[in-house]
């Protein structure tokens, strides 16, 4: 687990120098109250919490890295600073262990492109969410720029196995619409392939 996680985090490093870790803060430090990170991996997202907003977080994942999620927290101070964090392995976004309207936010980057059954993903979003709730998220999808989505959706079947399941094709907004979700979205980023914002319960 400790090596997928160094992996993880190479892999991770070029984006988070670019535009897309602006947009990764941007949406997390609006989590607030009790707040459900789902694919939290490594914990890449700790430095960009507004920790006073925030009254406790559980941090769940089909492989969380429970080694390096410590010693961010050790880097970064938060040691008697944090509300409780909570950790949780094992776990899918398609069945979250949590009761319904469990949660004020939910936050997750980069998750639903992986995801085998993104509409009962998503569905799970919204039933853990409080009313008025929130979901924050950045993910990557298939392009808005027309140009872009033949190439994309044909490269799909190489890339997805060679990158741990992971489709360029995805329209996950509309999956997020259809379970219920309304999303507000940021302005694009990198030829239309991310997209950022935030769905909130109807």
């Amino acid at each position: 687990m400790a090596a997928s996680g160094v992996i993880f985090d190479m892999v991770m490093t070029p984006l988070e120098g670019s535009r897309f870790r602006e947009a990764r803060s941007d949406v997390v430090g609006r989590a607030n109250g009790k707040v459900l990170e789902v694919g939290a991996g490594t914990g890449a997202t700790l430095p960009f919490y507004r920790w006073d907003s925030v009254a406790s977080l559980t941090m769940v994942d089909l492989n969380l890295d429970t080694d390096r999620i410590g010693r961010r927290v050790r880097r970064l101070g938060l040691n008697g600073e944090t509300p409780e964090i909570v950790l949780v392995d094992k776990t899918s976004v398609e069945k979250l262990p949590f009761a319904d309207e469990s949660f004020d936010s939910v936050v997750f980057t980069l998750l639903f492109c992986s995801v085998d059954d993104p509409d009962a993903g998503a569905r799970e979003i919204r039933r853990v969410l409080k009313p008025g709730g929130a979901a924050f998220f950045v993910e990557h999808v298939l392009s808005d720029n027309p140009a872009l989505q033949t190439p994309m959706r044909r490269v799909t079947p190489a890339w997805r196995r060679m990158s741990g399941n992971c489709r360029l094709d995805r329209t996950t907004i509309d999956t997020f619409t259809r379970a219920g979700l309304t999303v507000t979205e940021r302005p694009r980023l990198f030829a239309g392939v991310f997209a950022s914002g935030t769905a909130r319960r109807r």
